[in-house]
């Protein structure tokens, strides 16, 4: 190599020996910064503890001097200057005290908004809470601390903790709370707690006074047969309730939705009020009420208005005689009125629609019901459900186009009973068929019956069959689904009772050959006794036994 070269290859290493120690003077210059601030939070913390103590040195120095003033005023009196050094030792006491609380001090809690992150929420709660700890460090205190706290965070409002006269009153339907009862709870709560979380009771009788309920429903009373545990039949009276006007209650319902911040206008409702009208059965009862889907939760049960109730059954003869008021005032409902809570009046578009059973839709249609032989009440299609003939899925034809039901084309049908309408028969509630919504958990159950109930419960018998202990029967012609172990079972139930009909036959035939053989031996042994005109009988004396003999071997 030339020593040309060499010198090129020194100036490069030069050069980044230069970079290197460029780097080294960079990061010596910033741990020289880093040193100097921490000099600087050094020097700030000793300034606050020189100052801190300066302020003591000038306290014991003033109360030096009030103690001298004070032994210079009253030099013969020794129990005023006992008095004195007792006071300036508590003050010095104070002073060291305070010394060791500034050097515990926290630092500056988080800031907290109701608007912000979880995380930032129970940053700001914890570091409150650390605070409450260093004035209450056990737990007991601390407890206590926090109800203080709670009692006293609102003093301007009192209720701040406490629940409003409606939620006391429906905390007390719901628990069945009397009078008595929410008194002593209110006493055990304040007794426990320190904290009456519950209304007055005054506040309550007068939000329960407020309800009104009874101007808004009419009661009357049926007379109605009912069957007696013993089968007698009774007339007996039935309360029935029916509402006095959808309208004005739907109005007052929106208008506190909208006044909370509780009406919703989504992508499904559009701007339209939308409701839905429900009915069904339960025990003996029929309920009529009335969904409203402008709500974050539709099917909750909160969400109800009743429009009727009657004891009796959904069908379309006692829903038209004993419920015809609700169905003329939903017909006639075609947009509603209600405040806003700028206190404009807004008028909106009624979108209706109607839940139930297939029993109850079909009923409010005219329908004949799902066993006729157009059972579906949207379209107009005939299929068999039963026998041989019954549609399955396989034999379906699902890009067939359909004719749907219409309002018009069911009063056109009535004329003359056609697609399973009832003859001369009137719609009770005038909404599209289109807009008659079945129960999702409806839907679940028919499935489940239909398609898989048959078929499980078939192969549990299955499995049964074959966990018997000591079982001589065979499993391997047994049938796979319920249907047809059912239809098995009364195959060879028949087969079972004409059996036993032979066997009652046959032993009913031996009764009474013993009961012909036993007086036949009689009438042998004593003929004289037993007959008018005795005489001998031939061959009588070897038929008793032989018959004897072949009853025995039967």
């Amino acid at each position: 190599m030339s020593l040309k070269d060499q010198l090129h290859n020194s100036a490069k290493n030069c050069k980044l020996i230069e970079q290197e120690l460029k780097t080294m003077n960079e990061i010596n210059q910033d741990l020289k910064d880093q040193l100097c601030t921490e000099k600087m939070e050094k020097c700030s913390i000793l300034k606050q503890l020189n100052l801190v103590r300066s302020e003591r040195e000038d306290s014991k120095r003033e109360l030096l001097l009030v103690s001298m003033n004070a032994v210079a005023a009253i030099s013969g009196n020794y129990t005023e200057l006992a008095k004195r050094q007792k006071i300036m030792e508590k003050v010095e006491s104070k002073l060291e005290k305070t010394e060791v609380n500034l050097s515990k001090m926290f630092p500056a809690p988080i800031t907290y908004s109701a608007v912000s992150t979880n995380y930032r929420q129970m940053c700001s709660v914890r570091s409150v809470i650390d605070y409450m700890k260093v004035a209450a460090p056990n737990q007991s205190d601390l407890e206590d601390l926090g109800r203080k706290v709670m009692k006293n965070l609102s003093p301007s409002n009192p209720s701040f903790f406490s629940l409003s006269p409606k939620n006391t009153f429906l905390l007390r339907n719901k628990l069945h709370l009397t009078d008595g009862n929410l008194k002593e709870m209110k006493r055990f709560l304040k007794s426990v707690l320190d904290v009456d979380f519950l209304a007055s009771r005054g506040d309550v009788d007068k939000f329960r006074k407020n309800l009104r309920i009874p101007e808004k429903y009419d009661f009357y009373t049926d007379i109605i047969e009912k069957e007696a545990g013993n089968g007698r039949k009774t007339m007996i009276p039935s309360a029935r309730v029916i509402i006095r006007d959808i309208q004005e209650y739907l109005s007052a319902r929106l208008t506190d939705l909208d006044r909370t911040n509780k009406l919703v206008f989504d992508e499904n409702t559009g701007g339209d009020i939308v409701v839905t009208l429900c009915g069904d059965k339960g025990s003996d009862e029929t309920k009529l009420c009335l969904s409203l889907q402008n709500v974050s939760y539709g099917n909750s049960p909160d969400n109800l208005i009743l429009l009727g109730y009657y004891e009796g059954a959904d069908n379309d003869k006692e829903l038209k005689l004993k419920a015809n008021r609700v169905f003329d005032q939903w017909n006639q409902m075609t947009t509603v009125t209600y405040t806003a809570k700028n206190g404009s009046l807004i008028t909106r578009l009624l979108r209706k629609q109607v839940c139930g059973d297939l029993k109850f839709l079909s009923c409010l249609l005219g329908h004949q019901g799902q066993s006729s032989s157009s059972p579906c009440h949207i379209c107009t299609m005939s299929w068999s459900q039963h026998g041989s003939g019954m549609r399955k899925l396989e034999d379906c034809d699902f890009s067939q186009c359909i004719s749907y039901r219409t309002l018009r084309s069911i009063e056109k049908d009535a004329e003359n009973g056609d697609n399973s309408i009832k003859k001369h028969s009137t719609p009770l509630c005038l909404v599209e068929p289109i807009e008659f919504l079945i129960p999702t958990v409806h839907i679940i159950m028919g499935i489940y019956t239909t398609y898989f109930e048959a078929y499980i419960l078939g192969e549990a018998n299955r499995m049964d069959l074959k966990n018997l202990k000591n079982s001589n029967i065979s499993t391997n012609d047994s049938k796979s689904s319920l249907r047809d172990q059912k239809k098995h079972l009364r195959k060879i139930s028949k087969i079972e009772k004409e059996i036993e009909l032979q066997v009652a036959t046959l032993s009913s035939s031996l009764d009474d050959a013993y009961a012909v053989s036993a007086a036949l031996m009689t009438l042998i042994e004593n003929p004289k006794k037993h007959l008018k005109q005795p005489m001998k009988l031939q061959g009588a004396a070897e038929l008793p036994a032989q018959a004897l003999s072949a009853i025995s071997k039967k």
